[in-house]
């Protein structure tokens, strides 16, 4: 959520806005150290897929991302090439 010059929640109103990219369905999350209730609830009116706390560690924060990155892998959506609906 907090980066330079364009913060996270901007960032996805701005791919919002693009038509094309709206369409994609690409999977949004946030990972960040400041999860409070006030930051998850406005990320999810942003209709994002995930909000995690991201861990201070190097080993915790890899097996997260890797937890995510399967669910990923495996997750079926309708525009997939690869998806059971084809």
């Amino acid at each position: 959520i907090d980066m330079p010059v364009m913060d996270g929640l901007e960032f996805k109103k701005t791919l919002d806005q693009d038509r094309e990219l709206s369409r994609k369905a690409i999977p949004f999350i946030f990972a960040s150290t400041a999860a409070t209730q006030e930051r998850v609830t406005e990320a999810y009116s942003y209709r994002v897929q995930g909000y995690f706390q991201k861990p201070k560690k190097v080993g915790p924060q890899a097996d997260m991302l890797d937890t995510i990155i399967q669910y990923w892998i495996i997750n079926q959506h309708p525009n997939l090439e690869s998806s059971a609906f084809v």
